[in-house]
């Protein structure tokens, strides 16, 4: 089985409304992946993890997202655990709403090819 790791952001800036959306990983052939994300400051926003299988139309993962514990004015870091993914890619959007900080994410992959 091969392995992959990823920054798919790197040192974003979170502030005002910005809005970060990573870089998509194509994850076709992957069986699981993770998502771990670090940021630092007071950033107060959402987290979403999007899917498609065109890389034009991205689609919330809904089910998943309800369950991401989202920045709210301080510092922290949070794993994300994905298993038997369906969809061709995937990419991490983040929304700030106030507050400052700095937004790191880096992905992990496992599967057959590095798709």
């Amino acid at each position: 089985m091969l392995t992959y790791t990823r920054k798919i952001i790197k040192d974003g800036i979170m502030t005002g409304t910005d809005v970060l959306t990573s870089i998509s990983m194509n994850i076709g052939m992957m069986v699981f992946a993770s998502v771990q994300l670090v940021w630092t400051g007071t950033p107060t926003g959402v987290i979403k993890l999007q899917g498609s299988n065109d890389e034009n139309t991205w689609t919330d993962l809904v089910e998943l997202n309800t369950k991401i514990i989202q920045p709210a004015g301080s510092a922290g870091d949070l794993l994300i655990d994905l298993n038997q993914l369906s969809f061709k890619f995937l990419r991490v959007k983040y929304t700030n709403a106030s507050g400052s900080g700095v937004l790191n994410i880096e992905a992990h992959n496992k599967g057959t090819t590095n798709g």
